[in-house]
């Protein structure tokens, strides 16, 4: 091969070498220019189709009983509705959503009668019904209403 065939083949390899560089780097911004910390824009994959675990109610940490299954409550993203398990009984209910705002309501519940965490499921369906904001910080969203905390809720990563 001669010299001016070589040049134009390292030429050739350096230019491709940049564009791939070039491409990580775009792709790699892309991906994380992708998330937000800013309340009530986060990533919606995070907000919808979640099951978000109760942890705390009115700043208290929620009890479950190691036979029991934990509440939570799950979005869905095609439907302005939303289900879950308040601890006792099934729930479920209708939401809207904008920016900051939420607002859940049409809240029903299957009518199990279990005593010894009635005053907690009350307590939590009451919290969703005050809901009129919320926020999404890392794996925690928080409901809010009126400004005061009402529940804190979990993403353990469990669908």
């Amino acid at each position: 091969m001669d010299h001016g065939k070589t040049v134009a083949l390292k030429l050739i390899l350096n230019i491709l070498m940049n564009f791939h560089y070039a491409l990580i780097i775009f792709f790699t911004l892309n991906f994380f220019s992708c998330t937000s910390s800013e309340p009530g824009n986060e990533i919606s994959s995070s907000f919808y189709e979640t099951r978000w675990i109760l942890r705390s109610l009115d700043g208290n940490k929620v009890y479950t009983p190691e036979s029991l299954e934990e509440a939570f409550i799950k979005f869905s993203k095609d439907k302005q509705n939303a289900n879950g398990f308040g601890g006792c009984n099934s729930i479920g209910m209708t939401y809207s959503r904008q920016n900051r705002s939420l607002k859940i309501s049409n809240i029903t519940a299957t009518e199990k009668y279990c005593d010894f965490i009635k005053d907690q499921e009350k307590k939590f369906l009451d919290a969703l019904s005050k809901t009129d904001s919320y926020k999404i910080s890392g794996n925690r969203l928080s409901l809010y209403g009126e400004g005061k905390l009402l529940a804190v809720f979990e993403n353990t990563g469990v669908k």
